[in-house]
């Protein structure tokens, strides 16, 4: 009983100490400030009206969101309480800057490698180039950057440690003869002409797979000199834009659908065939979209949705395929529709699944351009080791692990 006292009355010091803050406009210095622009609101309105009235009661939700007492120091402290208290391997959380470009971001529960990690990476590489080369197949080790690693100038918070294990690794692969790609750098150099990831969501776009894809290719040409690859000229590329859009990211970060969002779109032109020699083969270990998903698995919604079976009819419609669905309508309807649920939890889910089940009516990630460059294209899901009976029934003439950055603790568990 006694205990139970001591939480209510820690929890109403703490509730006191927050507003007391904010009223009293209490902010915490230091690089830890969001880079983003905050609801403001002139009045506080009647509590009769914030009461009546739902677009009021959404501006006063936004506005303590954004103001409410010490806010820098609960966000810095998270991570730290989660990790270092909990016992919690990683997080993730979401947050945006003034323009509505939104990251998932990840707080590692070690912002390093040690030695010996470092050296059992470079060991589990070291052994699948030094297999693959007995059987004269090129491999590369491709490094896929997070956004935040590419569009450096537009993530919230200052991040210093980001890209830490990911430069640690390659410097210790340095004294190896593993090819590495670290598409960082060329897609940094590309983010002028369409957008490379989507603004809302964690994932690049077809326009920063194709970049990627050439990168790869390129390098891959150096050991075959009869291979070509796709360039811009063999499409037609144009951007689908989209009124409202609620990203992985975004739900993360609390985000109501409301921004618009640009998705890049690559069709083959009239006459161009697709490059398929006759016997080139490649082999990723990645996480690429491992499979496109053209239509939705109904079990798949229920389990993730159990409440909002009724949403079912309203937003698809059956398929060919035995327990799938597809989108009935056009998302911005869909979405209409969604919205007359009044859990806001539910429905920004339930508006995610949507969105990702629209993209990937289209096909995406590396393997689109490679199952267009290479006969046969054979997907392995990022972290499993070398299949080297796959690998001596194929022999492929490429293979590919292809690790995301935030992905680079798994290197240590392959073998």
């Amino acid at each position: 009983m006694q205990k139970g006292y001591l939480i209510i009355i820690s929890y109403i010091l703490i509730i006191f100490i927050i507003t007391t803050a904010m009223f009293l406009n209490i902010s915490t210095a230091g690089e830890f400030v969001e880079h983003r622009g905050t609801v403001e609101i002139q009045k506080i309105p009647p509590i009769r009206k914030i009461l009546t009235d739902s677009d009021t009661r959404t501006l006063i939700n936004s506005y303590l969101r954004d103001h409410y007492g010490m806010r820098n120091i609960f966000l810095k402290s998270y991570p730290f309480i989660k990790l270092n208290i909990l016992g919690s391997n990683r997080i993730y959380s979401g947050m945006r800057n003034k323009e509505g470009w939104t990251f998932e971001t990840l707080h590692p529960s070690k912002i390093s490698f040690s030695q010996n990690e470092l050296e059992i990476i470079e060991k589990n590489l070291t052994q699948e180039h030094e297999y693959l080369t007995s059987k004269n197949i090129p491999y590369f080790f491709v490094i896929v950057p997070r956004k935040q690693s590419v569009y450096t100038n537009l993530y919230p918070f200052p991040d210093k440690t980001f890209n830490k294990k990911t430069d640690q690794v390659l410097d210790q692969l340095k004294q190896t003869d593993v090819e590495v790609i670290d598409l960082r750098e060329v897609l940094r150099n590309n983010v002028d002409a369409y957008p490379l990831y989507f603004k809302t969501d964690s994932h690049w776009t077809n326009y920063g797979a194709f970049i990627s894809y050439q990168e790869i290719m390129r390098k891959y040409q150096e050991h075959n000199s009869k291979f070509s690859y796709l360039t811009e000229d063999d499409f037609e590329i144009f951007t689908v834009s989209h009124e409202r859009w609620l990203g992985d990211s975004s739900l993360m970060s609390f985000y109501e659908p409301g921004h618009p969002e640009v998705e890049v779109k690559f069709k083959t032109k009239q006459g161009t065939n697709k490059i398929k020699p006759n016997k080139w083969k490649i082999i990723t270990y990645g996480d690429s979209y491992i499979e496109v998903k053209r239509y939705v698995s109904k079990n798949e919604l229920l389990h993730i949705l159990p409440t909002m079976e009724y949403m079912i009819p309203l937003l698809f419609e059956e398929t060919e395929r035995p327990g799938y669905l597809k989108i009935k309508d056009t998302l911005e309807k869909s979405i209409a529709i969604i919205e007359t649920e009044p859990n806001t939890r539910l429905r920004n889910r339930l508006i995610n699944f949507l969105m990702i089940s629209a993209v990937l009516e289209d096909p995406l990630g590396l393997n689109y351009f490679f199952e267009m460059s290479f006969e046969k294209s054979i997907l392995q899901p990022f972290n499993y080791p070398l299949d080297r009976a796959l690998i001596e029934k194929e022999m492929p003439d490429l293979v590919i692990r292809e690790v995301n950055q935030s992905d680079l603790d798994s290197l240590l568990k392959i073998y």
